[in-house]
């Protein structure tokens, strides 16, 4: 179980029953909650396939005509 800890004036943890968790600086969990807490992922990120192929397609489009148009620009430049 979560316990709420507050820093007392001697510069030592405190356990605080009175204090909710949600207004805590600090809060103390125990071994199993916390190897619960690193092993299942809370907010997995997933890529969606069509936007990242999308995305990814316009990036390199992009990149290729402004390498173009660079070309195009300093050739002309130079004449």
């Amino acid at each position: 179980m979560a316990s709420c800890l507050i820093l007392g004036v001697d510069s030592y943890l405190k356990v605080s029953p009175s204090l909710p968790l949600n207004e805590c600086q600090l809060v103390a969990i125990s071994t199993t909650e916390y190897n619960d807490m690193v092993t299942t992922p809370i907010n997995q990120l997933t890529i969606d396939p069509e936007i990242y192929t999308l995305v990814s397609g316009y990036m390199l489009l992009s990149f290729l005509s402004g390498h173009v148009l660079g070309r195009i620009l300093k050739g002309l430049g130079k004449g």
